[in-house]
């Protein structure tokens, strides 16, 4: 097929710069969306590593004698500080303890979870 006087096959270069365009748009906004994704994983993942420092302080409180009251320390975990709170306190029931780990990230002090356990014991 033959094309009449003056026209060529191919893009002008005003439709190169809008494919252009377009393209740097979606860009943009899939660099944005995998940026997201990784604060969300990173989040998700310091939550994960938080609730294990709490379930193994629970545990460990559950082994020892009861002693009421609040303890508090650090623990390292995948090279994340971490620190813990562990609160004792008797109920309304006689011999019924409430136990609350609370885990907070080192850096900025944020609770990041919060755990209990009950457990029945004498004082």
């Amino acid at each position: 097929m033959r094309l009449p006087h003056g026209f060529d096959r191919g893009f002008t270069l005003i439709e190169v710069l809008a494919a252009l365009a377009i393209f740097s748009v979606s860009i943009i906004g899939l660099t944005h969306a995998g940026t997201e994704s990784l604060k969300t994983t990173f989040a998700l993942e310091q939550k994960m590593l938080a609730g294990i420092v709490a379930d193994n302080q629970l545990t460990l409180s559950l082994r020892e004698d009861l002693t009421l009251g609040k303890s508090t320390g650090e623990s390292v975990l995948k090279g994340r500080k971490f620190e813990w709170s562990l609160e004792t306190v008797a109920q309304d029931r006689p011999n019924f303890f409430k136990v609350e780990a609370k885990v907070a990230q080192s850096s900025d002090g944020q609770i990041l979870i919060i755990r209990q356990a009950f457990r029945l014991g004498k004082r």
